[in-house]
């Protein structure tokens, strides 16, 4: 369950819904809870946005909404901006006040600041603004310094007259900064799941018309790319394409089995039918085309394929990841994911999520210091302008204090949270 840093808190301001800057902290598990609109989605949105810049790879505004963001293509992003203010700022401080902001004023004006114990410092010359492919080139900059080494020529050519330059010799000053810099780092790479949007981590090719006579010239007559519409090309992606990695469909067969989703190893079977790929997996049910399994079943399986391909230390986000999963079997796979070195943020409607993960942790014998588990789940409420963290005792039983929570707007939530957590079996 290890993660990379503790106490880290996501600022947001200027995007979607947030007018006023806005921040959580994450834990190893963080869960939104609120009512629709209430800016859950805008929160995951910004993250993912933060991580996309900060991969060093945006050329153009078109290339932001890839990814996770693909559902936002043909959008904007001046947009998205929120009406109230003249620019989007989106910030991940470590405890020690450590971090990195990315601010956007439309139209195509991008800065970058390092945060050092609290102090900002703008990373171009003069606090003055660029576009998106000279900020990239000073993302991939900071990169490079972050991790020790000297910035690639090339990188520094574009950049030596916009880059601040005394600001990335302070990293190698302390090593505090250096260290929660590059953990923070790690935070840019998400896998971002959600059963309205695709994942980032599936690949579709854009020449479906065309049929092959096995599944390896399949493969190899079509230009791959990943815009995420295809979780049949997913599993492609893992099973074939990348099956090096034999550890990877173990694990992935070895957790659907334990799910009781499958039956039996290997149990995933890649094909072509009529030359159109297809995957046939071996369920209690008997062999089935992976389009016949449940909404819940096929959900389970788009949760484990990003978490397994989902860098360490990275983030793994999910939308409503209860959506036709039972409590007993959500409980089960949150087991799985928890025990994995990344983050957890997701977002819910209901308390469904939250009370899985905390069957899970007092069921467990493995984990004896409960209060040690419970203290690496966060809760908020989420209905902004409201952002209001549920503190949780030893037990994992949240606080409802009356001068903390708004009594009108969280009433009915209040209600069905103590009813969720009376009717919860404890072991």
């Amino acid at each position: 369950m290890k993660v990379g840093l503790e106490g880290v808190k996501i600022g947001i301001k200027g995007y979607k819904c947030y007018s006023e800057r806005k921040e959580i902290e994450l834990g190893k598990v963080t869960i939104l809870m609120g009512p629709m609109g209430g800016g859950k989605s805008s929160l995951l949105e910004a993250l993912a946005l933060w991580g996309r810049v900060m991969s060093g790879e945006v050329k153009d505004e078109d290339d932001i909404f890839k990814g996770s963001l693909v559902n936002l293509n043909g959008m904007h992003l001046k947009d998205l901006i929120n009406k109230e203010t003249d620019k989007m700022e989106i910030s991940v401080l470590s405890s020690r006040e450590n971090g990195i902001k990315v601010t956007y004023i439309p139209p195509e004006k991008w800065g970058i600041s390092l945060f050092i114990r609290g102090n900002e410092r703008t990373l171009t010359k003069d606090k003055k603004l660029v576009d998106i492919e000279i900020l990239s080139s000073i993302v991939s900059a900071l990169i490079e310094s972050v991790k020790g080494r000297t910035p690639i020529e090339k990188d520094f050519e574009n950049i030596k007259e916009h880059i601040d330059m005394n600001s990335l010799v302070e990293l190698e000053r302390s090593s505090d900064l250096q260290e929660d810099l590059n953990k923070i780092l790690n935070l840019r790479f998400i896998s971002y799941i959600s059963f309205h949007r695709p994942s980032p981590k599936e690949l579709v090719s854009p020449e479906k018309e065309r049929s092959s006579p096995d599944l390896r010239s399949y493969l190899e007559e079509r230009e791959w790319s990943s815009d995420g519409s295809s979780l049949i090309q997913a599993l492609i992606n893992l099973i074939i394409y990348r099956i090096g990695k034999k550890e990877n469909i173990e694990n992935l067969e070895k957790i659907l089995n334990d799910l009781n989703i499958c039956d039996g190893s290997p149990c995933i079977e890649p094909g072509l039918t009529d030359g159109i790929p297809t995957i046939k997996v071996k369920t209690k049910r008997g062999e089935l085309d992976i389009r016949n399994l449940s909404c819940g079943e096929r959900n389970c399986l788009l949760m484990i394929l990003a978490a397994i391909q989902a860098k360490k230390g990275g983030i793994l986000i999910m939308e409503e990841p209860e959506i036709g999963i039972n409590i007993r079997a959500l409980s089960k796979l949150f087991q799985k994911l928890y025990s994995l070195d990344l983050y957890l943020l997701m977002s819910t409607h209901s308390l469904v999520p939250f009370s899985a993960i905390r069957s899970y942790i007092i069921s467990d014998k493995k984990l004896e210091d409960k209060k040690a588990a419970f203290s690496n789940i966060l809760l908020y409420y989420v209905n902004y302008p409201n952002l209001i963290k549920l503190e949780l005792d030893e037990r994992g039983t949240p606080s409802l204090l009356p001068e903390k929570l708004p009594p009108e707007q969280l009433q009915e939530e209040v209600n069905i949270l103590k009813s969720t957590l009376f009717f919860l079996k404890e072991g």
